[in-house]
């Protein structure tokens, strides 16, 4: 099918003419009616709902790759230089015009989810005989996926333009500080978790692209924990990570570790929300991850796709002979890095020791049937159970209370297979926020929050002063630049402070 026929302002048209989007423009995901004619069902609401789902995980966009680019691209344990991640990792030449990737995969994808999300707000009571628990669900559907578009932006752009209208015709749109942009996330998801179902009904619905109330609560956690301006950020955090644990909703750690990926394991209790890829259909995304991730070519069992498009690895001075973040031989997470291999012949062999030393990552499995194809149909893990169990240690350490936080962090060593803390981790306040950081980095390498929580944990500056391109620690990297063409859209749009035009 075609595109609805809706007028969309041209702010939120700032489309590359790459082919890489075209196929995602013709999914049958709306319908070929006018707006007046549109709202008349529930099939209608679902499919602006599909929209929204859609340019959230737009092929090559931000949840399809470029998330693992600006967020563990950026950190000191990743290594590669496929698909423009040179670039992230070390700033070279940014300017408001490069990378233009911002533009075409984050940019203009962002804001068409979120016209759709503003649409289904908008067009709800048009809908005739809706139940109040369908109209509840779709308005906490909507007011989730705007919620997370937003986070996005203010995390990684700081104060952008809000609209919260699709009938916004506006060229010319100014930002909004960041203040803002969080009052709103944070006002979405208070809402969205009061509207949405638990988790343990959107599993039983089968429907894991779709938020439930711990979704909300989770991001909202995310929100609180980084949102380094409230004071009462740690008590936020907390709480929100208690409505999540406390509400009974079939969520959990999934044991043993790898299982988390597992592709016969999908939408399991560790998931507290993720997008669903189906390569088979492409109707709901597709997993990229594994097309650049680097596997070689003697290997017996591969642990990335074949076609070899990339060269991404992560550091073997980090997570192998760092004392704070190296893993004990024991852990099982360590399993998922490798830095030797079986061949197709039996040999064992090495990966080479080279500067700088890496591992290899075979976190993500690869699908069997696609081993020579870009796209595979592995879920996406978006927030995890970890996730939450982490966020209440790190929120309850700087509420002072350390027992509870060794506990909650026990429960994590535990299932990776280790012993409780020992007392050197666990004698300050301190030494266990330390501690938590570094067990944050072996829960969660290349899943997308890496650079963000080295922003939070204070050890983001300065490993951006260790950078050849930079001068010093230097605050403007904090955030990235807006695009050049979508300053070129809306003028009223200010490039963020340092940045060359």
């Amino acid at each position: 099918m075609k595109t609805i026929k809706i007028l969309i302002p041209l702010f939120f048209l700032i489309l590359s003419s790459s082919s890489c989007n075209d196929d995602y423009l013709d999914q049958e995901f709306y319908g070929e009616k006018k707006d007046e004619n549109f709202w008349k069902s529930k099939t209608d609401i679902e499919q602006a709902i599909n929209g929204a789902v859609k340019y959230l995980d737009v092929s090559y966009g931000y949840y399809s790759l470029h998330f693992l680019l600006m967020e563990d691209a950026t950190t000191d344990y990743f290594i590669g230089g496929a698909s423009n991640a040179g670039q992230y990792h070390n700033f070279s030449e940014w300017r408001t015009s490069y990378p233009t990737t911002f533009s075409w995969a984050i940019w203009s994808p962002m804001w068409q989810s979120i016209y759709y999300s503003n649409l289904v707000l908008e067009r709800l009571d048009r809908i005739p005989n809706l139940t109040e628990t369908d109209k509840n669900r779709y308005e906490g559907q909507a007011r989730f996926f705007r919620a997370l578009n937003y986070y996005v932006a203010q995390n990684n752009f700081g104060g952008v333009p809000i609209v919260t209208s699709a009938d916004d015709t506006r060229k010319e749109i100014p930002q909004n500080s960041r203040e803002e942009v969080r009052k709103l996330i944070e006002s979405d998801l208070i809402a969205a978790a009061n509207l949405l179902p638990t988790r343990a009904d959107v599993k039983t619905e089968g429907q894991l692209s779709r938020p439930s109330k711990q979704a909300a609560l989770g991001l909202l956690a995310r929100l609180y924990i980084n949102w380094e301006s409230r004071a009462d950020r740690w008590q936020k955090t907390s709480d929100a990570c208690d409505a999540l644990i406390n509400e009974p909703s079939g969520l959990g750690l999934e044991a043993p570790y790898s299982r988390i990926f597992a592709l016969e394991n999908e939408n399991n209790k560790e998931i507290v929300y993720g997008l669903e890829h189906s390569n088979a259909s492409n109707q709901t995304g597709v997993f990229l991850l594994n097309t650049f991730f680097y596997t070689p070519k003697d290997i017996d069992v591969p642990t990335a796709s074949l076609i070899g498009w990339g060269d991404w690895k992560v550091s073997r001075d980090v997570f192998y002979n760092n004392l704070d973040s190296k893993f004990d031989d024991a852990d099982e997470r360590k399993k998922q890095l490798y830095i030797s291999y079986k061949t197709k012949s039996g040999a064992t062999k090495n990966i080479p020791f080279s500067f700088p030393a890496t591992a290899l990552v075979k976190k993500y499995p690869l699908d069997p049937n696609n081993l020579n194809n870009p796209t595979a149909s592995n879920d996406q893990p978006i927030i995890r159970y970890a996730d939450i169990v982490l966020m209440k240690a790190e929120a309850q350490n700087h509420l002072g209370n350390l027992g509870d936080a060794i506990a909650l962090v026990n429960q994590i060593r535990t299932r990776a297979g280790l012993g409780d803390l020992t007392s050197q981790h666990t004698n300050s306040q301190v030494n266990l926020n330390t501690y938590i950081y570094h067990e944050r980095r072996r829960e969660f390498f290349c899943e997308g929050l890496g650079r963000t929580d080295m922003i939070r944990f204070g050890t983001f500056l300065p490993w951006i002063a260790t950078w050849p391109n930079t001068a010093g620690v230097n605050s403007k990297y904090l955030l990235f630049p807006f695009d050049g063409l979508s300053i070129d859209q809306n003028r009223a749009l200010k490039q963020n402070p340092g940045y060359l035009n």
